[in-house]
């Protein structure tokens, strides 16, 4: 498919882009509905071969499906060393807990009382995958 993109939309790409391959990289994204936030992030992501992981709101959603969401998220980024991008939309956001543990993570790198309601005991898994890649 040929794409033609406006020179603002090139620009934010590229934007999106050295933010998400920084350390640590995050970005908050603001516009009106249909503005294209979602898809030049996916499109980004794709550029840089990075994972997109989002959330699927159901009916049923409990904050203990967020907490694992946030559990398999730090597996996957801090075990396994896989690049991704976590997309939150605001239409995502059911509690307000969400929202405090984004600001944990983004502020401090750990969700507090995350590995409290995991009966898996993912975390053990977890810091022994981190142990690993940190000696190497």
């Amino acid at each position: 498919m040929n794409l033609v993109f406006f020179t603002d939309a090139a620009k934010h790409i590229c934007r999106i882009s050295r933010v998400l391959r920084q350390a640590r990289g995050n970005c908050l994204l603001v516009g009106i509905s249909g503005s294209g936030r979602q898809s030049l992030t996916k499109l980004a992501t794709t550029i840089l071969d990075y994972r997109l992981k989002q959330t699927v709101i159901t009916r049923n959603f409990k904050m203990d499906d967020f907490s694992k969401l946030m559990i398999e998220l730090m597996r996957v980024t801090g075990a396994e060393l896989t690049e991704t991008t976590f997309m939150l939309n605001d239409a995502d956001i059911k509690f307000e807990a969400q929202v405090e543990c984004i600001n944990n993570l983004l502020n401090t790198g750990e969700v507090p009382n995350l590995f409290e309601s995991d009966p898996t005991n993912q975390r053990d898994q977890i810091i022994q995958l981190v142990r690993e890649n940190a000696n190497k």
